[in-house]
């Protein structure tokens, strides 16, 4: 609906005379690819905030939205997936293609790196046949920010949809594009808007800093085009990459992190809990039936249910690697 988005974005998406010139006019450049832009209406944060609020009030659980965020709802799950696939056909799709054209993508500054980089300028802005919409809370009692990674998507719609009065941290902040020498070299932080959007580029390094008082929610929309999976691997380190920022460092996704930080907290915890998961699927894999009868008699169901369920997951990770092998022989 019309009314739902801001005004401003509603007149470029209008203009019919120069549509892609409307579209970088109310866009703000940050560098490397990264835009802000205004989305929704105060009032419609307001209203996806609620319904938030009433899904969660009514016991429904939804799946985690991705292997990082811990709190969040998929948008299909709150009912709202018609409205995120209009999201991506009417607002997305005309966005990537207006910010990612060549002489617009600020971006490509070597002459040698051109090649890479125009295939995925290509891909944004081809973007996007599918999306992945989801919502995510941090605040510091739960899940406080989220570590340095990029996203599995070719194009990132990311929009404010609550932040508290007294908000304290919770920058956006910006390292280089995967596969880049300067992928983990800062560039900057921006700081949440409501009903603003920050658009870029999926291989963009970046991570949310810590909730340090209050809390914020977002809504984030992943494009996806079809494109990408004619493209080479986005994962692949630069030969010369530059020496890290201790800012861009992943100790989710980059091995040498203790080289250069010490784990924080949050690392600690999260690689603690990641060991008991690894050790609890390897007793229900070696799990017998003998085992299980050993057991407490109303224990010997459920462990029944969690050894299916080790064994379900072990076999569909066999059958993906044997697939990629055979796809990428």
């Amino acid at each position: 609906r019309v009314e739902w988005l801001d005004t401003a974005l509603v007149m470029a998406l209008a203009n019919s005379t120069h549509p892609r010139q409307a579209l970088l006019d109310i866009a703000t450049s940050h560098g490397g690819g990264v835009y802000s832009l205004p989305l929704f209406t105060q009032p419609f944060c307001q209203m996806i905030v609620e319904e938030l609020e009433h899904f969660a009030r009514s016991g429904r659980v939804s799946p985690q939205p991705n292997n990082m965020n811990e709190y969040g709802v998929v948008m299909d799950e709150l009912g709202m997936g018609t409205l995120m696939t209009q999201l991506r056909e009417h607002v997305l799709q005309p966005l990537a293609a207006a910010l990612y054209q060549p002489e617009t993508a600020a971006f490509v500054e070597e002459e040698g790196e051109a090649t890479r980089t125009w295939s995925r300028q290509e891909i944004a802005t081809g973007c996007c046949e599918d999306h992945h919409a989801f919502t995510v809370r941090y605040e510091p009692n739960e899940q406080a920010g989220l570590d340095m990674h990029h996203d599995d998507a070719d194009v990132t719609l990311n929009v404010c949809l609550a932040a508290s009065e007294q908000l304290h941290g919770s920058g956006l902040s910006f390292c280089g594009l995967v596969g880049e020498e300067d992928h983990r070299r800062f560039r900057f932080t921006l700081q949440h808007r409501v009903g603003v959007a920050v658009v870029h580029l999926g291989v963009h390094r970046h991570g949310a800093g810590d909730v340090e008082v209050g809390a914020r929610q977002n809504l984030i929309l992943w494009g996806r085009s079809s494109k990408n999976h004619t493209k080479p691997s986005h994962a692949r380190l630069h030969p010369a990459e530059l020496a890290p920022d201790p800012r861009c460092l992943s100790w989710t996704h980059d091995s040498d992190f203790e080289e250069f930080r010490e784990l924080p907290p949050a690392a600690i915890k999260k690689r603690k809990e990641r060991q008991q998961a690894k050790e609890l699927m390897h007793l229900l894999l070696e799990a017998t039936d003998e085992h299980i009868a050993k057991l407490p008699v109303e224990k010997q169901p459920f462990v029944r249910v969690l050894r299916k369920m080790a064994l379900d997951s072990r076999d569909a990770s066999a059958s993906l690697a044997i697939s990629t092998l055979h796809n990428a022989s």
